[in-house]
């Protein structure tokens, strides 16, 4: 934008004011940037001979990972002909408030951990009953 200051000015200044592109380009526009001493060297222009680096290395995108996989829960899913319909297993408020919250870290663990699981199994079933009923 500014061909006729230095990437170095630019890092200085920015570097000075806090990173405020906005304090900077008015700076440029004014009076013009000062220059850096010589001692500073931008991060970019700090090092001069090549050294491998994993962060400039382009790492390979994670495969996805569909939650039954994730989460194992492979053992638990029914083939959808075996199985029967299930009425609905929703606690009323009274009971859901008599189980409460456990003061047990483990129990409330293995709770969050079940109601995942009915989540994610529910969310399949019902995904299956949509593609069942499009076809």
């Amino acid at each position: 934008m500014f061909p006729q200051v230095g990437r170095r000015e630019i890092i200085w200044d920015l570097q000075r004011n806090g990173g405020s592109v906005a304090a900077t380009t008015e700076r440029i526009l004014g009076r013009g940037l000062e220059v850096p001493p010589p001692s500073f060297q931008p991060p970019s222009l700090a090092s001069s001979s090549p050294t491998p680096s994993t962060s400039s290395a382009p790492a390979a995108p994670p495969i996805p990972q569909d939650l039954i996989t994730r989460y194992n829960l492979s053992s638990k899913i029914q083939p959808s002909f075996a199985r029967p319909q299930q009425p609905s297993t929703t606690e009323t408020p009274h009971e859901a408030k008599k189980a409460g919250w456990s003061a047990n870290k483990n129990e409330r663990q293995a709770l969050l951990q079940r109601r995942r699981e009915e989540m994610i199994l529910g969310a399949r079933r019902k995904m299956e009953e949509r593609d069942r009923k499009a076809v």
